[in-house]
């Protein structure tokens, strides 16, 4: 939490400093905020008499996390790359204003998400959320299967709907990135360009991204299995999404150059307060 808490605060006063921020702060700024509210419904997950309430904003949170992520990668692909689609166009000369709206977007989606989630079981047989021999009758097989085929679709749809996007983005920074070099070797002028850097820098922060994928698909099939009730399971799915999403801030500010000034400075400060 002190990493996305050091993202937050130095957002807010580069904003309150400048009166504005560049789309990918401001981006940042949500994302960290999203973190700190996950991390701490984390640890309140454990609570066994707040499990019913926390689970489903632990789900909601973690939505909104992944797509501020793959808002992140479009960000990056629309600012580095050089399409001359007329949306293309578009939405790299205007971002800065559609961007409150793909926030807003963002937050109701996720929403519309996790109340359809509850919606399909509260409804569901009783059978589906308590496993009891004696609700089995009130509901056939079919029927829980069915429940089951519809809840995991719509999770997993919210969950890949991020995904899409991010790959999307990135296939496009790929290509754009092929296309310059295949430029810059035929003009001559050699591979030491600041363009190209640009894209090697995101290309790797796209890999560190979909590393982060990869961690929260692994923990959601460990909690979506058969037998919830196993600890080290239960443990793993809500562990791991937050020990990775502290790595990836970390590294978010080791690749952006405001955040990494301010926290090298901050920790200059601190460690001469320290000997001091």
């Amino acid at each position: 939490m002190i990493v996305n808490g050091f993202i937050v605060v130095t957002s807010l006063l580069e904003w309150k400093t400048k009166q504005s921020l560049k789309p990918t702060d401001m981006v940042l700024m949500c994302l960290g905020v999203t973190r700190i509210l996950f991390n701490l419904v984390t640890i309140l997950s454990f609570i066994p008499d707040w499990s019913t309430i926390v689970y489903g904003i632990w789900f909601y949170l973690n939505w909104i996390g992944l797509r501020f992520v793959s808002l992140l990668s479009v960000i990056y692909c629309v600012k580095i790359t050089n399409y001359n689609n007329c949306v293309f166009i578009y939405m790299k000369l205007n971002i800065s204003k559609l961007l409150k709206w793909l926030i807003l977007c963002n937050v109701l989606v996720s929403l519309v998400f996790i109340l359809l989630l509850k919606f399909i079981r509260d409804v569901s047989p009783q059978y589906w959320i308590n496993s009891t021999e004696i609700s089995l009758k009130n509901s056939t097989e079919t029927d829980i299967n069915n429940y089951q085929f519809i809840y995991l679709f719509i999770y997993y749809l919210g969950s890949s709907l991020p995904f899409i996007m991010f790959c999307v983005a990135a296939l496009l920074v790929i290509r754009s990135l092929l296309c310059h070099t295949q430029q810059i070797k035929n003009s001559g002028t050699g591979l030491e360009n600041s363009h190209l850097k640009a894209h090697i820098n995101v290309i790797r922060n796209m890999v560190f991204l979909f590393v982060l994928y990869i961690v929260y698909f692994v923990s959601n099939a460990f909690f979506l299995n058969d037998e919830p009730e196993i600890v080290t399971v239960t443990i793993f799915s809500f562990i791991a999404p937050p020990f990775y999403t502290l790595i990836h801030s970390g590294f978010l500010i080791y690749s952006n150059i405001r955040l990494r000034i301010t926290f090298l400075g901050t920790w200059r400060k601190v460690l001469n307060c320290t000997n001091n």
